[in-house]
């Protein structure tokens, strides 16, 4: 009978050791804890910037598209910021793809353009990339297009999210087949 009652008390975790192991797996669970934000974050990251390239990547596919078949460019000499004066600067053109008179423009949901430009600057206005191709948390933006004998050099064209640049092409040049 003794020798049942050794064995008893050796088969089984003293009071010490589960507290020590309870405690252990606190501290391991607090490291992990604490590192998920930083993983969520750089996880984000990753996905903004292949979801920048992505909507660079289209935004470019959808200006050649909308300017390789320009007409008429109308331009102006304007004064932008950081660069200062810039001659023929475009402000309007006839749209290979409507015939009519159209125009590209920055807003806060990306690169629109105005189909039907009137006199009075009114029209169909439209973004250039679908809402489907961009995300909600990223727009594109171009510093200024110049327009010069059949080509038309696009600015500064940027993904932006919250206000940051998260993917940029300096310049993109696009031949017009009707100069």
């Amino acid at each position: 009978m003794k020798k049942n009652r050794k064995q008893r008390n050796k088969a089984g975790f003293s009071l010490a050791e589960t507290l020590m192991a309870v405690l252990i797996l606190l501290l391991a669970s607090a490291i992990v804890a604490a590192g998920m934000p930083m993983a969520r974050e750089a996880y984000e990251k990753a996905v903004d910037a292949a979801n920048a390239q992505t909507l660079l990547s289209t935004t470019v596919t959808m200006l050649r598209a909308e300017l390789c078949e320009a007409a008429d460019a109308e331009t102006e000499a304007r004064t932008i910021e950081g660069v200062g004066e810039v001659p023929n600067v475009l402000k309007s053109f006839r749209s290979g793809r409507t015939g009519a008179p159209a125009a590209l423009s920055n807003s806060a949901g990306g690169i629109q353009l105005t189909d039907n430009v009137n006199r009075t600057g009114g029209g169909v206005t439209r973004n250039l990339v679908t809402s489907e191709a961009a995300t909600s948390r990223l727009h594109t933006s171009f510093s200024y297009i110049k327009y010069e004998d059949g080509l038309f050099t696009v600015y500064g064209l940027s993904v932006i999210r919250g206000g940051r640049t998260v993917a940029q092409l300096p310049e993109l040049r696009v031949q017009t087949v009707n100069p």
